[in-house]
């Protein structure tokens, strides 16, 4: 299984947010893993790996929730209904690698692009009230 620090995600995308952030760089990395595995995939070991994917983001996304909810973050029901879609565009992508419907590395990369649509886009207005609420200062993307 790739560590965390095997795929990196910009600092300005870091939350600083118990633990949030190395979810963050964990889910990449699995994804990563997948679109970039040499050659053919045993269609049964690459469901297997994308069903611990699969329940390492609904994991993440329970936590990184659940942070926002302690922080009173006022967009937490927008982004719950974002991390549904996302799920259910995940739970497609299972059905195309049950169907052999499409190459494998392709469905892992559209996996990857999950991930970074959530950190990259659904994520930011989370760091921005974190800054506007004083949690972060800006120091942290320069200096960690």
């Amino acid at each position: 299984m790739p560590q965390p620090n095997t795929a990196f995600l910009p600092q300005a995308t870091r939350l600083h947010q118990d633990g949030l952030d190395d979810e963050h760089q964990l889910l990449f990395a699995l994804a990563k893993a997948g679109s970039d595995a040499p050659g053919q995939l045993d269609p049964d070991t690459a469901l297997a790996q994308f069903d611990l994917f699969f329940e390492a983001i609904a994991a993440h996304f329970g936590h990184e929730e659940l942070v926002m909810a302690r922080l009173c973050y006022p967009l937490l029901q927008a982004h719950h209904l974002h991390h549904q879609r996302l799920l259910t565009r995940l739970e497609v992508l299972r059905g195309e690698l049950v169907g052999h419907c499409r190459d494998i590395h392709e469905i892992w990369s559209d996996s990857a692009t999950v991930v970074i649509e959530d950190v990259m886009s659904a994520d930011l207005p989370f760091k921005t009230f974190l800054h506007e609420q004083g949690m972060l200062t800006g120091k942290e993307d320069k200096y960690s």
